[in-house]
Order: C-alpha cells, then structure tokens, then sequence
C-alpha cells in the first residue's frame, strides 16, 4: 500500500503487535505521527520487517517499538487511517 517514495520530512513512529490472524498472518505496525503529535497515517509492515519504516521515512523517531494492541485497536487504527503508507 502506498508510494515506495520516502516521505520527506521528520516523523515519529510507535509500532503495534496485534498477534497474528488466523490464517496466520501478522497483525504489526506503525502508528505514524508528525513532528506537531498530529496522526498522519498507518505503515502496515506485513512480512517486510521493521526495515520498512526506514525505507519509508529515512528521518523517523522510533518513539516505541511492538507495543501489544489488541486485534480490535490494529484493524480500527487501519480502518481509521487517511492514509496508508
């Protein structure tokens, strides 16, 4: 989802665990915010691994890393979001 061009700018990122589906899929993430605490989005890491936020945002802050979210709180926050990254 989402451009592979790196956004240009710094922002701060707190990424979520909710588990995995059940058909086994992971359920990880990143809840991205401006430098101003404004929410701009979701960076759905899928199978790439934590890598991804770097490529996507070379000028991140990493506020929290796998903070555990409940399934409800992961799909609402995708569901929610302006923006996919």
């Amino acid at each position: 989802m989402g451009s592979a061009t790196p956004y240009v700018g710094k922002v701060y990122a707190v990424g979520v665990d909710a588990g995995h589906d059940s058909n086994g899929n992971p359920r990880r993430g990143w809840l991205i915010y401006s430098p101003e605490g404004e929410w701009l989005g979701v960076l759905d890491e899928g199978y790439e691994g934590c890598s991804i936020l770097r490529r996507r945002f070379p000028d991140v802050v990493e506020l929290a890393n796998r903070i555990p979210v409940r399934p409800s709180f992961y799909l609402g926050a995708m569901r929610a979001a302006s923006a996919r990254f």
